[in-house]
């Protein structure tokens, strides 16, 4: 007999929706590697995809638009700049 939470990782949307809440680091590196079925789960979710920037996001509002924290962090200089551009105001 499986515990409740060998039930609940072993339910796709359940930990779909868990993984949804862990940050994007951790999914990306860590959670791939737990198990083939996790790899397979995390590969063929749309909003994991979405949620790892894979795949773009649905939204019709530039104000729900947000930052790959990781490639912030990897690539500074270039999103500094779009950054300063974005929110510059146009003469």
């Amino acid at each position: 007999m499986w515990s409740a939470t060998e039930t609940a990782l072993a339910t796709p949307e359940l930990l779909e929706a868990i993984l949804l809440g862990v940050d994007m680091r951790t999914v990306l590196i860590s959670a791939q590697r737990v198990c083939r079925y996790w790899r397979e789960l995390i590969s063929q979710s749309g909003p994991l995809q979405e949620h790892l920037y894979f795949k773009p996001r649905r939204t019709t509002y530039w104000d729900d638009l947000e930052e790959n924290q990781l490639a912030c962090v990897a690539l500074p200089l270039v999103f500094a700049e779009y950054v300063i551009r974005l929110y510059t105001p146009r003469a």
